[in-house]
């Protein structure tokens, strides 16, 4: 397997350099058998190399199953070609990606938790990830996305939210624990729509395989397009309303002083037509549904400086407890951009979730466990070192680790991430 990809990588690899080397002398204005770079040619061309490594050391010095400590990380790399600028194809875009997790999981080892104490969590060996085509008409009004797809890219995604460490911030619980969904580290085939009419609306819908298998199993590397209609599919939908987008901005454009504080607002839905066992009665439901809304909110603006202050989001989501693990999550939180003097990039973030396990889960007994829920407390810290890296300290404390699964003891999770940028 691992032949058979750096082999693909090496075709695709010389490909483009075979390419670059017919472009055209605009391309490569200053294009001499001493100076030419085929690199900055391709990127001239619209063919870009992104490039990231996180890599973190998180532990648990109380609670949970036991106290322990992991050092994780995830290398993702990929290409991303504009084929208006390299093949005159106007609005389209190609994107392929993997990524190589490795280390150990702090969830799985030591803290038992619910919810994934880490968003990089994931088992070690590569996969492919993203692997699709857009197309963009009508002056980007409209996109239309196809091939391998993660969902959470784009639906139910909270940008106040992202900075968080903990999974929980992420995928939204209700889909992510209640199926195997397309969200990190996992993604399946799949066609993404966008309607966006003007600046204040917006509107997505995709549908995906309804199964992406078993990432430790029959899905290890991230290649099982599997078509199969005992999967079902899943099928998302999402209407986003801004509310005083900010003007864009380039550099023969001065930054505004002052503006009026922006939020942006999302309802969403979700409907698998695979089959589901009841949770009362081991019985088949047919289906699964639920709902979700968001939102991100400018809060208040350092006076001069309307890109910098404090910000909140909060989202809820709801599937029906028959079927579902998780019948309810609520997720909330605060970050301010430039909180310290002098550290106008760095990120300060408060978050809060509550994740609900279904009632009708019963124990072996048939007995309704006590706990019905976990809680999550986090703190955290991401300073802008340069361009290219940024150190992130983070604290969490987990009430109920597991919630029913386990009688477990509160845990404080402690830890410090970095992000390169290649």
């Amino acid at each position: 397997m691992k032949t058979h990809s750096i082999s693909v990588a090496l075709l695709l690899a010389s490909t483009l350099a075979a390419m670059a080397q017919g472009l055209p002398s605009s391309a490569s204005p200053v294009k001499t058998q001493q100076n030419w770079n085929p690199y900055t040619a391709l990127c001239s061309a619209g063919v870009s190399f992104p490039a990231y490594y996180t890599g973190e050391v998180l532990g648990n010095p109380t609670g949970g199953y036991r106290q322990g400590a992991i050092y994780d990380g995830v290398l993702e790399a990929g290409v991303q070609i504009d084929l208006g600028k390299l093949a005159n194809w106007q609005g389209a875009m190609f994107t392929a990606d993997a990524f190589y997790p490795h280390g150990t999981s702090l969830t799985r080892e030591d803290v038992h938790d619910l919810n994934v104490v880490s968003n990089i969590d994931s088992f070690h060996n590569p996969r492919l990830y993203e692997l699709w085509l857009q197309q963009d008409l009508f002056d980007g009004k409209l996109s239309i996305r196809a091939g391998q797809i993660p969902a959470d890219t784009e639906f139910f995604l909270t940008c106040y939210g992202a900075l968080f460490v903990n999974s929980a911030f992420g995928a939204i619980p209700t889909i992510s624990m209640n199926m195997d969904a397309p969200v990190y580290p996992t993604a399946t085939p799949g066609v993404r729509l966008r309607f966006k009419p003007d600046d204040n609306w917006s509107f997505l819908a995709g549908v995906f395989n309804g199964n992406t298998g078993d990432l430790n199993g029959s899905d290890r590397y991230g290649t099982r397009f599997n078509f199969n209609t005992d999967n079902g599919a899943l099928w998302l939908a999402e209407v986003n309303y801004t509310l005083n987008p900010p003007a864009p901005t380039d550099n023969k454009t001065t930054a505004p002083t002052s503006r009026p504080l922006s939020g942006t607002y999302k309802l969403g839905g979700f409907l698998n037509t695979a089959d589901f066992d009841d949770n009362r009665t081991g019985c088949t439901l047919h289906g699964d549904y639920g709902i979700y809304a968001l939102a991100d909110q400018e809060l208040w603006h350092e006076p001069g400086n309307p890109d910098q202050g404090l910000r909140g989001f909060a989202r809820v989501g709801y599937t029906p407890p028959d079927r579902n693990t998780v019948d309810f999550d609520f997720e909330t939180g605060l970050n301010y951009l430039g909180l310290l003097p002098g550290r106008d990039k760095d990120l300060a973030g408060f978050g809060f979730v509550y994740t609900k396990v279904s009632n009708s889960i019963l124990d072996d007994a048939g007995m309704a466990p006590a706990r019905h829920y976990e809680s999550i407390v986090e703190l955290t810290y991401q300073m802008v070192v340069n361009d290219h890296l940024t150190v992130q300290p983070d604290a969490q404390y987990i009430f109920n680790p597991g919630s029913a699964a386990e009688p477990l003891s509160n845990a404080l999770v402690l830890g410090v991430r970095f992000n390169l940028t290649f």
